[in-house]
Parts: C-alpha cells; structure tokens; sequence
C-alpha cells in the first residue's frame, strides 16, 4: 500500500476560534464550518475567559456557580442539542424564573461529566473551576479494536455547518471554542499528503 500510494490514515485536526462579549446579558456565538476544515467534526469544545489575559487571571475560566456564564444552549445549524438550557449554578441557588420552569443548577456537569472520566476534575466543583462544555459527536472507544483516530465517526460536513452557542453573561468574556476534525492523510513514498475531503 506504502509503494502504490494506497496508505491512509483519518488524522484528528485541530482548530481554534476566539469570540469575545463585551457585557453582561443574553449572548450568541456562532461558528460556521465546512469542508475546507475537514470532512467531519469529531468534536467542539467551549470553555470562557477572563477578558484580562495576563498576571492573576491569566488562567481564569472559572464558571463557579454560573459566575461567567449563568446558563446557554448549543446548536448545530438551528437545531438544539440539548432539551433545554444548561444552568452552570449551584443548587439551591434561587435563579429567575423562565420560560418552561425554573433552572435548578448544575445541568453543565450532568450534561459534561462523561467526558471527565479519569481526569483531574472528580466532581463538580473541580469541574466549574476549569469550566468547558463539550459536543461530541463521535463514541468513546477504548482503542482495542481500532486506534480512535482510525474510527470513521463524526458530523460529516456535506454542507456548510453553523455551531451557535446562546447564553446568559454576567460579565463580559472571551469565548474560545476548539474544534477536533476529521482529515485524512495519505503516505506516498513521495512524502506525506494532509488532504481535506
């Protein structure tokens, strides 16, 4: 296969996209991807940022009971990925009321914390104190049968895909939102080839 040109891989590539919001209140963030990035999405994570990126609060993306992002919803082209918003507060704390009920609190971890298996965050204090939401649309896999980046999973992109984050701020933040996707590369005894289909 090396020697016909035949052997391929699905490589895992990753992109970065920073948003900022410059106050406090209902927010949107959309990313439109397509196939210049890759040929599927395997995943998107969002996390939020302190707008003072230096000195103290360099590292800052903590979401402490709600503190920078009180409760938001993502979506993928229009279409709601969750059956409703998500509230980053602390039980018991006494949210306004809204539109289909009351938030009760920590529907970020519930929603997040499949993802945290055998990481440093154990629960969910550790987990809002390095805050992220994450949509994945690929199976965990445990890599006995396949490496994971062999896997043929993900969102295909065969049309431009449009990832919308809406939520309530209490301040103003950067949001940086990481997208894994799926490219594939061909080895040649010419060299390496990254191709985007």
């Amino acid at each position: 296969k090396f020697k016909n040109g035949g052997l391929k891989f699905q490589i895992p590539y990753l992109m970065t996209f920073r948003n900022n919001t410059n106050s406090a209140g209902s927010v949107g963030i959309q990313i439109q991807m397509n196939k210049g990035y890759g040929h599927a999405i395997k995943r998107i994570m969002h996390t939020v940022f302190n707008t003072t990126e230096n000195s103290n609060t360099a590292f800052d993306c903590s979401n402490l009971s709600g503190s920078k992002l009180q409760s938001y919803g993502t979506y993928i082209n229009s279409r709601k990925l969750q059956d409703q918003d998500l509230s980053g507060l602390l039980p018991g704390y006494t949210a306004p009321a809204t539109p289909g009920g009351t938030l009760c609190g920590m529907d970020d971890w519930l929603w997040n914390k499949k993802y945290f298996s055998n990481s440093s965050a154990m629960n969910a204090l550790q987990y809002q104190l390095t805050w992220c939401h994450i949509d994945s649309f690929a199976e965990p896999n445990d890599g006995a049968s396949a490496p994971q980046e062999n896997i043929n999973d993900g969102l295909p992109i065969d049309a431009p895909i449009i990832w919308t984050l809406n939520g309530v701020t209490n301040t103003a933040l950067n949001h940086y939102t990481f997208v894994t996707f799926l490219r594939n590369l061909t080895i040649e005894p010419i060299g390496n080839i990254v191709t985007i289909y």
